[in-house]
């Protein structure tokens, strides 16, 4: 069985081809962790933890089916909410990328319906840092990942990771 730990401050190496000029990054992780949603009822039982420096785990129960109705990926950069990205979305699975990341590891139907049952995943996280946030100097500095599922009666899923970026002096080129 995995223990759960949080991990604070431990540091990272995500490698990050910058496209304007071939530079690499280093991270330090300072928080991995499941939140409360807005609902007072929760639909799942979410566990989060690392099961090595790269990789986050996640361990989902889900207690019924349930629909999908709204979701919100959001970026935070340096603490200010007007630099980040922000995907609201009424019906997550109407969004192309959020989608198939549903479809992959929560087997989500057409419907955007997540079924009752125990889902394990495992995702990378020099892969989810790629895909939520651009690959130039904007990654430098604090960035704070909230990712956040609801149906219309309860909360689905919950979760926020804070990555510090700067450039690595031991990796970097040129």
């Amino acid at each position: 069985m995995l223990e759960e730990r949080r991990m604070r401050h431990q540091t990272l190496i995500i490698i990050l081809d910058n496209r304007m000029g071939g530079n690499y990054y280093s991270g330090k992780l300072s928080r991995f962790e499941a939140c409360k949603g807005p609902k007072r009822k929760n639909c799942t039982d979410l566990k989060v933890s690392l099961t090595d420096e790269y990789t986050m785990y996640f361990d989902l129960r889900v207690k019924e089916n349930v629909a999908l109705t709204w979701g919100r990926v959001k970026t935070i950069k340096n603490k200010q909410d007007s630099n980040g990205i922000n995907l609201q979305m009424k019906k997550p699975c109407d969004h192309f990328f959020v989608r198939q990341s549903l479809k992959k590891n929560l087997k989500v139907t057409d419907d955007c319906i997540l079924k009752k049952g125990h889902y394990i995943v495992s995702e990378s996280i020099k892969d989810t840092y790629r895909n939520y946030s651009p690959t130039s100097e904007y990654n430098l500095g604090y960035m704070e990942f909230q990712v956040l599922f609801i149906g219309s009666q309860c909360n689905v899923m919950c979760f926020y990771l804070n990555i510090f970026t700067e450039y690595s002096n031991s990796t970097k080129k040129g």
